[in-house]
Formats: C-alpha cells, structure tokens, sequence
C-alpha cells in the first residue's frame, strides 16, 4: 500500500477526530446544558437538524471550495469552521446556538468529499475500501473521545469551560496542519491545473441517472439518518428514560463508537476482497435493524451489560458502513470527479442526516425515544430493501 496514501488518510483521520468531537459536544453534554439554560433535552434534534442542512449546502459547494484551496487546505478551514462554532456556542444563548450548528455544519458538509478527493488520487482501487475506512475511524475516534471527555471537562469547568477548551484544540490543530498542506496541496494543484470547472448540477444528474451511484445513495440515506440518531440521542435517551447517569450513558455511547471504530477496519479489509459492497451493506443493515429493535423494544429493562452488547452491535454496523460506501462512491464515479460525485451523493443521502433528528424529537416529545429507535429500525430496513432491490435489478 502506498506510503502517500497511509500518510494522507492518519491526517485526514485526526481532521475527522477532531471535527466529530465538536459535533457530539453539544449532544453528550446535553442534559448539562438543557437542565442549566431551562430547556428540553429535545431540542438537540433541531440542533442537529441545522447542523446537517447546513453540511449539506457546504457539500453542494464542495467543488469550488476543494479546486480553490485543495484538500488540505479545506480541512484546515473544516478546523477553522468548528473553533468558531464551539467559542460561538459557549455563549450559551439560543441564537449563539443555531450559529454554531451552521458553522460546525459548514465543516461536515465539505470535509469528506475533500479528502476523498485526495485520498482517491493516491490509493489504488483495490486498497480503497481500507483506506476509506481507515480513515473514516476519525468519527468513532471522535465519538469516544466526546463520551470520556467532555464528561470530565464539564465536572471541572462547566460545560461552557469545556466547549472553550475543546474551541482552543481545534484553533492549535489547524496551525499544525499548514505542513500537510504544503506537501499534499502542491500535487493535487499541480495534477487538476488544466481540469475545467464543472457545475455542481453536473454532479447531481450524474448521481440521479446511474442506477448504481443512485440506489446505494438512497440506501444510504436511510442508514445515515438512524445513525445520526443512535449517536446524538443515546446519552438523553440513556439519562432520561432509562435512569442512568451522565457519566455511565456516556460510557455506553464510547462502546457504540468503538464498535464502530472496529465495523470500519473489518468492513473496510473484508469490502471487496471477500464480500462485494453491496452484499455486506446489505448484511451490516440487516443486523442493524435487530439492533435497533432490541434497543427501541426492550432497551429499558435489558441488563446493563447486555444494553452495551447491544449499543456495541449497533454500533459495529450503523457507524461502521460510511468507508465502505464511500470507497464504492469512488470506484463508480469518474477518476477525477471524485470530490465532487462525493459530494453530490452527499447532498442526496445527507438529508437524512437533516430530516432524522427532526421526526426523531417529534416522536420523542409525543411518545417516547424507545419508539423513535423502533422507527430507526423501519428506516435501516427500507435501506437493506434499497440495496436488495439494486442487485435484483
């Protein structure tokens, strides 16, 4: 495997880190801040909602932005994007709020079609898949950080003290990355100076006409929305309806994340060496879906041992499928339109990431999060349908 490629994917990798820890930081903290500003822990669902409306207009964007600054340089913007969110919503009012949903938004939407982008160039097809994966490991890495340390954070310095110091990271981690940008940025300018511009438009009819890049979109869709929904809900739906502490529920959302952390490895080495993407996205769905009905139907009263089985499982699945897709997103699309394909699947597929928490807090509010997780079953399954009815055809 490539020297380049590893080099680039452990960057790209700590970029994705660091940007996931600022998406779950509002969400484990959740029930901290909802009990200190009087609000209900609900309104983490149209947080979330703005957060990801606003990836998605940066996604569609995605081309500009990548040709003009190259891969590196908008993931050092991505670091840029969630400092502000982050110093932005320790101020702690709802307005400071939405601003830093959109700012911490504008980073998710932009950064994975930029590193697919290089990570495209420099990895052969057939190592794809692994290195995708690998480094898509930035989220769960990212997942369990938030779960260990925002908890210890908000203990010793409140959670607008943690928001800052997280803020401070993120500021220091974009300086340290201007290295990476002179050594990976100069290539990538260098091969795509005589590549003409192509409108976004292009990109999205590309998706919508082929069959393939369309059906593992939409599945994608529905397995991206229960997923968004497993990691921002999961520690109020812990607190609240099951009775556990901050700490132990956080505990619970660091095992899903590590079990994500393993799926993406797994799935990544087994995708197209010893299962074709198709038939294992649409096997990780099929278990997705038992997890997600075990942790809606009988999460309240499952041991808790057996309640981090599960959250593990689901974890394993419903977070560790994105580096398999996105590598099958590579391999479809033209070799240098990576980046923007990427992106385009991503404003199709990511409006579940939009739509999800919003249905999710609504049927929270009028009955419970156990019933929301039983929808993240239907959802999960109408995706394995998706892919079934791909390979049929």
């Amino acid at each position: 495997m490539p020297r380049e490629a590893l080099s680039a994917a452990a960057i790209l990798n700590f970029v994705m880190l660091a940007c996931s820890a600022s998406l779950f930081s509002v969400p484990v903290m959740a029930p901290e801040i909802a009990a200190d500003l009087g609000l209900s822990t609900n309104y983490v669902g149209v947080y979330s909602g703005l957060l990801w409306t606003c990836a998605l207009l940066t996604s569609y964007g995605s081309g500009p932005l990548i040709a003009r600054f190259g891969p590196m340089g908008v993931s050092q913007l991505c670091l840029l994007w969630c400092a502000l969110g982050l110093f932005v919503a320790a101020l702690g009012t709802w307005p400071a709020f939405v601003l830093a949903s959109m700012f911490i938004g504008l980073a998710h939407g932009v950064e994975t079609p930029a590193s697919s982008q290089l990570l495209a160039r420099l990895t052969p097809a057939p190592q794809q898949p692994l290195v995708f994966s690998l480094k898509q490991t930035g989220v769960q890495l990212g997942g369990m950080l938030s779960g260990v340390l925002f908890p210890f954070l908000l203990l010793r310095f409140g959670w607008r003290g943690a928001l800052l110091a997280m803020a401070v990271a993120m500021l220091l981690s974009a300086w340290a990355l201007q290295t990476a940008r002179r050594r990976f940025d100069r290539d990538f300018h260098a091969a795509h100076a005589s590549i003409p511009a192509k409108p976004m438009t292009q990109a999205l009819r590309a998706v919508w006409v082929d069959p393939n890049l369309f059906r593992i979109t939409i599945a994608a869709l529905a397995y991206v929305g229960a997923q968004v929904c497993f990691n921002a809900f999961l520690v109020s739906y812990l607190v609240h309806e099951r009775g556990l502490s901050l700490a132990v529920a956080g505990s619970v959302l660091t095992v899903g994340q590590f079990g994500g952390l393993l799926g993406r490895v797994i799935w990544g080495a087994i995708s197209g060496r010893i299962l074709p993407a198709t038939v294992l996205l649409i096997a990780l769905g099929t278990v997705m879906t038992a997890g997600f009905a075990l942790l809606g139907g009988i999460g309240h009263h499952l041991p808790l041992l057996l309640l981090y089985l599960v959250c593990f499982v689901v974890g394993l699945t419903v977070s560790g499928w994105n580096g398999v897709f996105l590598a099958e997103i590579a391999r479809l699309a033209p070799r240098n339109e990576v980046g923007r394909i990427t992106g385009a699947s991503f404003v199709i597929s990511g409006t579940g990431l939009v739509v999800g928490p919003l249905i999710f807090s609504a049927l929270a509010g009028a009955s419970s999060a156990a019933m929301a997780y039983m929808l993240c079953a239907a959802s999960t399954l109408a995706g394995v349908a998706c892919l079934a009815w791909r390979r049929s055809a």
